[in-house]
């Protein structure tokens, strides 16, 4: 079963801000981060009931390298990406919308 992606405003606006965070730092990582992320998404396309259920419908990714988890829930061909947060971050501002 392989699925389209589909970013939300707010997952869009998340990964704009993460990506900034880390070109402050080092473009390297920047690149590192990116890649890992479309990594990450390309696997929930191919294989979208392989990851963890965090609440109801919601399924939870996490980047290997990165201290990141990519929030989506399935709907048909298309898995919805709500968000891309920090580990550090409370799932409840995800879960509180789920």
């Amino acid at each position: 079963m392989s699925v389209e992606i589909r970013l939300s405003e707010s997952a869009e606006q998340h990964i704009q801000e993460a990506a900034k965070w880390y070109a402050e730092r080092s473009p390297q990582a920047t690149e590192r981060f990116i890649s890992e992320l479309g990594t990450c998404l390309e696997q929930i396309a191919a294989f979208p009931l392989s990851h963890a259920i965090a609440y109801r419908d919601l399924r939870r990714a996490l980047l290997v390298h990165f201290p990141y988890k990519v929030f989506y829930r399935l709907d048909g061909e298309i898995a919805y990406v709500l968000a891309v947060i920090h580990h550090s971050r409370s799932e409840n501002l995800v879960l509180g919308d789920a």
